[in-house]
């Protein structure tokens, strides 16, 4: 595939890994060694697309059917109206509902009327050409060489004129872009050079023009033999020249780096006659920045907001594409991680310094206790653990998300009211400063409201029981609340009914007890009337029936 592709703030210091990646030429990014491939295959010239203003019903297999009946030839790419014609990113509709939807939520009717895809329905759209480094085999481990080029073709492509070298900023955030991809999916990338760290012998290989080209901004052909996998970056454009973390130039980098692996954009933007925009362009819901880096739709069509900043690393559902195409790399950070402030992970994108450091990411994890920490923000924040859901981080809006199949374990939150939703494995949610809601869900959580007014919420009788029990650490009588609204004290009885306190259980259904003992609080709930508590929450500290939301 070859795609133009068009138009672009920036990160921190190299590490010395990421300088030894940089100048060995023996250097291998990502984890999965294999035998070189000598024959890459012949990339397939045909991409699933959608018509132009077509009415269909909802629900994946018939926007698929619909899909595979309209197919175009693509012998040298997309000629899609952005890669063809470049111009500006598109900045929204600015009018219309415009919600992020989060991993359960979707695969019906988006808010404004388009079709939402699941996470492994969008997977398979963006990947929909099967095209890798294995042929059409998916899931299979690849093995793959690059190199900065070092001269020019015998002809330049696609019109194109003007071939320098990749800069040291280009080779670097190249690097950190291959990384990314082979963080998540199992793809090892070795480098070529001739000994001055440039060579034309590689299977994917990255070069600059400065002229040609439609005005674009880069082009990059899907897996294959020839010029298969090569990616090229229009040099008079000042981001491209200088890419980094959050800036247009790394965004591009990360972009065609992923048709290079064989992922196409989410849908055909030539679709929508004259001027496209997501609104008429997009044929489903979640084509935008917010959900994949292939796609050229602003965030903010489907709620999010990135401040004007950049994907600089795969984002959630570029994630499940790759791994639909090489299978999950579930060799990536096994250990206890943190991501954001302290961040162990070597990588810029997981990482925040400052109350003003912007975060837009997809967090991959293959196992340990692992901590999302933003606790150096003022603004508040809705910091969601659970796998495929968006959180607002930093002042954003949907900008952080936990890929499908990873789990994240702890939050901490920071001196502005935040929101922080735990998943169903063990908690530690801190809040910190400002007037929190901690809502632990399933395991047994560990809650710290920190200074505030701080309201704990439990929304089903098993999210705390006596064999798996939450503990909250800093209870403030008279400050903090314990919100158990949610949960009918009776199923049996029509209606949500509330909890009663009593001194003990009688056996009846709807009865609260509140118990001290040495400093430790215990709330026990006997929802169905055994007279044995089915639910049981621990509290550091002292408790009364009015510090409750029954």
């Amino acid at each position: 595939m070859s795609e133009q592709y068009f138009d672009g703030p920036t990160g921190p210091d190299p590490t010395s890994l990421l300088h030894r990646l940089m100048n060995d030429s023996n250097a291998v990014i990502g984890g999965y060694d294999l035998p070189a491939i000598s024959t890459a295959p012949t990339p397939s010239a045909v991409m699933a697309i959608a018509a132009p203003g077509a009415s269909f019903g909802f629900g994946w297999d018939a926007w698929q059917s619909h899909q595979s009946s309209q197919t175009a030839a693509a012998a040298e790419g997309c000629h899609c109206w952005g890669c063809m014609n470049g111009g500006t990113p598109d900045q929204g509709t600015g009018s219309g509902p415009q919600a992020a939807l989060n991993g359960e939520q979707r695969g019906d009717a988006g808010p404004n009327g388009k079709q939402s895809l699941t996470i492994g329905e969008a997977a398979a759209q963006i990947g929909r050409a099967n095209q890798t480094w294995n042929g059409s085999t998916l899931g299979q481990a690849a093995e793959v060489t690059y190199a900065f080029r070092a001269t020019a073709p015998t002809s330049m492509p696609n019109g194109t004129a003007g071939f320098s070298r990749f800069n040291d900023a280009q080779i670097e955030q190249t690097t950190i872009a291959l990384q990314a991809w082979a963080d998540v999916a199992r793809v090892t990338f070795r480098r070529v050079d001739s000994g001055n760290g440039y060579s034309n012998n590689a299977q994917m290989l990255l070069g600059n023009y400065s002229s040609g080209a439609s005005g674009a901004a880069a082009f990059a052909y899907y897996p294959g033999s020839g010029v298969g996998g090569d990616s090229w970056y229009n040099s008079s454009l000042s981001y491209n020249r200088a890419p980094d973390n959050l800036n247009y130039g790394g965004q591009v980098l990360i972009h065609e780096i992923g048709h290079a692996l064989g992922l196409g954009h989410p849908g055909d933007y030539n679709a929508g006659n004259g001027s496209p925009t997501y609104a008429n362009s997009a044929s489903y819901y979640e084509d935008t920045r917010q959900y994949s880096v292939m796609s050229y739709w602003s965030e903010t069509n489907t709620g999010g907001d990135n401040g004007g900043y950049y994907a600089a690393a795969p984002l959630l559902d570029d994630i499940a594409a790759a791994q639909r195409l090489y299978g999950a790399n579930n060799a990536t950070r096994t250990g206890d991680t943190v991501y954001g402030f302290g961040s162990n992970t070597g990588r810029d994108y997981y990482t925040a310094t400052s109350g003003s450091s912007a975060l837009i990411f997809a967090a991959w994890d293959a196992g340990g206790n692992d901590t999302f920490d933003f606790s150096g923000y003022a603004s508040a924040q809705l910091i969601d653990l659970n796998d495929g859901n968006f959180s607002d981080v930093g002042g954003l809006k949907g900008n952080v998300a936990i890929a499908q199949g990873a789990t994240i374990e702890n939050a901490r939150g920071g001196s502005g009211a935040d929101r922080i939703l735990g998943n169903e494995v063990a908690n530690q949610l801190v809040g910190n400063a400002g007037n929190d809601v901690l809502i632990g869900g399933g395991g047994a959580d560990v809650l710290t409201g920190g200074s505030g007014s701080d309201v704990f919420v439990f929304t089903a009788i098993n999210d705390s029981t006596s064999s798996v029990r939450d503990r909250i650490t800093d209870f403030a009588t008279g400050v903090d609340k314990i919100d158990l609204s949610a949960i009918d004290a009776n199923p049996s009885l029509s209606g949500d009914q509330a909890f009663s306190q009593v001194a003990q259980f009688s056996g009846r259904a709807g009865q609260a007890v509140i118990a001290s003992s040495n400093g430790t609080t215990t709330l026990s709930l006997d929802q169905n009337g055994d007279g044995v508590a089915d639910f049981m929450l621990s509290v550091t500290g002292t408790l009364s029936g009015s510090d409750l939301y029954w």
